[in-house]
């Protein structure tokens, strides 16, 4: 094997160690009062034309992708927003009812004030309140 060989073969080893692609966003959305996990809906991270998302998952875990599922984010600011409507079908209806889980804040990145800084990757929890029926 030649010299050029070899030292291609080690850079392409350590551009996969050391990591070469976007920076990895991970995190855990759960309840501000107490603490438990908001158990299903996608975290969208905005910047400019471009929407990345996050499944949360039943234990309120979250990792970020862009192209894929979990190919994490280009550096830059991006503000949050959340989707989460759970179904309900223990009513015994054949169709099922969407609920509101969480704050209706949160669905739209103008108003659920969350934002993020991504220069490396990082775990970003974030605390959500409970969504509050104001129509009684």
């Amino acid at each position: 094997m030649s010299n050029f060989l070899k030292i291609t073969i080690v850079l392409l080893a350590l551009a996969v160690v050391i990591g070469c692609g976007k920076p990895k966003v991970k995190g855990k959305v759960y309840f501000s009062d107490d603490k438990s996990p908001v158990t299903q809906g996608t975290v969208l991270f905005h910047r400019d034309n471009e929407i990345s998302r996050g499944i949360i998952q039943k234990d309120g875990t979250f990792v970020v992708g862009t192209l894929s599922a979990r190919d994490g984010l280009a550096p830059g600011n991006y503000r949050i927003s959340i989707k989460n409507t759970q179904i309900d079908i223990s009513g015994g209806s054949i169709m099922p009812v969407f609920q509101n889980v969480i704050d209706r804040k949160y669905e739209d990145p103008g108003t659920s004030e969350l934002t993020l800084e991504v220069k490396k990757s990082q775990t970003f929890d974030i605390p959500v309140d409970r969504f509050q029926d104001t129509r009684h």
